[in-house]
């Protein structure tokens, strides 16, 4: 029955996300929409994609982001509906290495404490907000990946090249995915049989990867972009918004991605 609960909490959150979702973009979203409208007519902006935003590299999402925006147009509730899953990918591997790793009376109730954690409603503006909720979960998904698989009880050159790609992806996600890096040396610092070379390869790529990270890379901050694009004329962006305003009145929101190119 705890495991039961413990699935619930997660088909909730889903449920939820699926009747509550406005399809508006929010706050810095809408500087996404140029390099969208980009995309859309046949241009990949690279440049962009890679750009620092506050002190992360964030080419994970944005990728993930463009992807999406191919089964359609801009469209936030897709992006929302994509993260659900992906935190219950998330949590299929925590339950994986709970399994593993605790009592086996112990692992109901783990289990049911990490689902009420991990869908906690202390971070619900993330499961509404498409873009930025895919900064936040992308790199937890991948780190908790390569958790998984460097503390398995055999591991072998394949695992580890996984794991250390996964911690790569988790980086280029989001600035804190960099610990991922320095938490996967621990664990194969610590973990038996140590194998220095194993270490020492994963430090040198580890040092690489922080190189490419920092390229370009200063100490800045975006300023505060508001609900809208720059690059947009103030009567396109008084448009969005009262738009935005008369359909999420009535519980549905949609801003075609034509309608701002």
């Amino acid at each position: 029955m705890i495991i039961i609960a413990a699935a619930v909490v997660p088909a909730v959150a889903f449920g939820l996300v699926l009747q509550y979702t406005i399809n508006v973009p929010y706050w810095d979203e809408w500087c996404q929409a140029p390099w969208i409208i980009d995309f859309h007519q046949g241009k990949i902006p690279w440049a962009d994609l890679w750009e620092q935003h506050n002190e992360h590299r964030v080419i994970v999402p944005n990728l993930l982001l463009l992807a999406l925006t191919r089964f359609g147009t801009w469209n936030v509730r897709r992006e929302t509906i994509f993260n659900t899953g992906f935190v219950m990918l998330q949590l299929a591997v925590v339950w994986n290495i709970v399994r593993a790793t605790l009592p086996r009376q112990a692992v109901p109730f783990a289990f049911l404490a990490l689902s009420l954690l991990t869908f906690s409603l202390a971070q619900v503006e993330n499961f509404f907000w498409g873009a930025a909720g895919l900064g936040w979960f992308v790199p937890n998904v991948f780190a908790t990946f390569a958790l998984f698989l460097l503390t398995r009880r055999e591991i072998g050159t394949k695992t580890t090249i996984v794991a250390f790609l996964s911690c790569t992806l988790a980086a280029f996600s989001e600035a804190p995915g960099l610990a991922s890096l320095f938490e996967g040396a621990a664990i194969l610092a610590v973990r038996p049989p140590f194998a220095a070379r194993r270490l020492v390869l994963w430090m040198a790529a580890t040092a690489i990867v922080i190189a490419i990270y920092l390229h370009g890379w200063s100490m800045r901050r975006e300023p505060d972009s508001g609900s809208s694009p720059a690059r947009f004329s103030p009567s396109i962006r008084i448009t969005s918004w009262r738009i935005s305003a008369r359909r999420s009145a009535r519980g549905r929101a949609c801003v075609p991605l034509k309608s701002w190119a």
